[in-house]
């Protein structure tokens, strides 16, 4: 009978241990800007690592938060999320437009009411952005942005509009 009682209280107590460290895992995890964010198939390459070297620490009236993930770069607890390596977007009739030098399109798929993302058109590896809505900085972001990824991935095709069909 001692055994037994002996045995429930080791179960307790390796419970009780198992709920502390659950519960220290959920804390760290809210605390993580970049939860839910994973990286890009192609984040691995060098160029995605040097464009997050170049990004700015403060993009959109936010300050960048430290994440460890490949190609991954996030400002102000995820309003703005940065994924080099992202899937390169195919010819769609999704809207695009230049900024400073770089083609990027509205991703509708993948957009929703709570959040807007582009993604670099026409280079490869392509760099995905998601902009939590109703962020009014987003057209000046993306002139930093870009800037950090138009001298490192060359472009091989552009947007093309109605003015450009003859």
């Amino acid at each position: 009978m001692r055994m037994r009682t002996l045995g429930t209280r080791s179960t307790s107590a390796a419970g009780g241990v198992a709920l502390l460290a659950l519960g220290a895992l959920c804390v760290v995890l809210a605390d993580d800007p970049a939860r839910g964010v994973r990286p890009g198939a192609d984040a691995g390459d060098p160029r995605c690592g040097r464009i997050t070297e170049r990004v700015p620490r403060e993009l959109g009236g936010r300050a960048r938060d430290e994440v460890d993930l490949p190609g991954v770069a996030v400002w102000g607890d995820g309003d703005i999320v940065l994924r080099c390596g992202a899937e390169v977007p195919a010819p769609t009739v999704d809207p695009c437009f230049e900024a400073d030098g770089v083609d990027w399109v509205m991703d509708l798929a993948k957009s929703t009411r709570d959040r807007k993302v582009v993604v670099t058109y026409g280079r490869r590896p392509a760099t995905e952005v998601t902009f939590a809505a109703g962020l009014a900085t987003t057209d000046a972001a993306l002139l930093d942005l870009s800037a950090a990824v138009a001298p490192l991935v060359r472009q091989t095709d552009r947007c093309i509009g109605p003015a450009d069909v003859r």
